[in-house]
């Protein structure tokens, strides 16, 4: 990507925008300062001094801090673990065998910072139609959109999501294995754990968010 940028700076082009599309917290800040950092390390060590373009070598970062962009995102959908009957249904509906195909839940959710530096597609308006769910009651559709939002702080969405889901995966599995209670479906509707999750999320978690843009907690 330094690469790419420095071509693009030396011969006059415009920079464009590194999106993030992992689960790491502050996922754009981090790029940024690895660009940043690889940008810093080989001037050091080529002892650059001019550029093709004819500036110091400094303008480049200046360049790269300022005008190249790299916005923040989360995503929230889960992956379940691959089993024989995902397998098994992939080589009777598509014809072809998968070792390890990739299911998901239906549900889907990807918060984006509106920050691009050369324009951006306008996902937010994008509908699936998830033929499998709709036809599947076992897996119910939950959504017919994308759900794909563009937002000015990532932040709100990502606590949310750690707290509220990560945090709430996290309390149920310790006394659901206790307690020899093998899903999260099942834990969730044991008349022990399902309680005390609820509770949990409504007194203790909860209330620690800050609110978050047309959402309700």
């Amino acid at each position: 990507m330094v690469k790419a940028l420095r071509h693009r700076y030396a011969t006059g082009m415009a920079p464009f925008t590194i999106m993030s599309c992992d689960n790491i917290p502050h996922n754009g800040n981090v790029v940024k300062n690895v660009v940043l950092g690889l940008a810093q390390a080989q001037r050091k060590a080529q002892e650059l001094d001019k550029d093709s373009h004819g500036n110091d070598d400094k303008n480049f970062l200046d360049w790269l801090q300022n005008k190249v962009t790299y916005p923040n995102s989360m995503v929230d959908r889960i992956t379940a673990g691959t089993t024989s009957a995902m397998r098994d249904h992939v080589e009777m509906t598509y014809g072809y065998q998968d070792a390890a195909p990739v299911f998901a839940e239906p549900f889907r959710q990807w918060v984006l910072e509106d920050k691009f530096c050369a324009g951006r597609p306008s996902w937010e308006t994008l509908n699936y139609d998830d033929e499998d769910n709709n036809n599947n009651n076992s897996v119910p559709n939950l959504t017919n959109a994308a759900n794909i939002s563009f937002v000015e702080d990532v932040a709100p969405y990502e606590l949310m999501k750690i707290r509220i889901l990560n945090g709430g995966h996290a309390s149920l599995c310790y006394p659901a294995a206790l307690l020899d209670v093998e899903y999260v479906h099942e834990a969730a509707g044991h008349p022990t754990i399902g309680p005390f999750l609820e509770a949990l999320e409504e007194k203790e978690i909860i209330p620690t968010l800050p609110p978050v843009p047309d959402t309700d907690l």
